[in-house]
């Protein structure tokens, strides 16, 4: 946990002191004022994206559990040849 806060410390520290422009580098507090001000488009995505990964997911193991139901069933398949 320590090791982390000294990371950010260094992180904003370097992002100052080095002048690195917002754009390719931003500081921590630049990304948690971000998420601060974002926060409903962040969170309405996040549910949009969960969901499509969710579907995505149970739709895999549907069609991984169908797959392998045929392959157990068919002694054919099962061999891996077709006669």
């Amino acid at each position: 946990m320590a090791l982390h806060a000294i990371m950010f410390i260094v992180w904003e520290a370097a992002v100052r002191l080095f002048n690195i422009p917002v754009f390719f580098l931003p500081p921590p507090t630049a990304i948690a004022n971000a998420f601060v001000e974002y926060w409903t488009p962040i969170y309405r995505h996040s549910l949009y994206t969960l969901s499509t990964t969710m579907l995505g997911f149970a739709m895999a193991v549907g069609f991984g559990l169908v797959l392998g139901l045929v392959v157990g069933w068919s002694r054919s398949i099962y061999a891996g040849s077709i006669r």
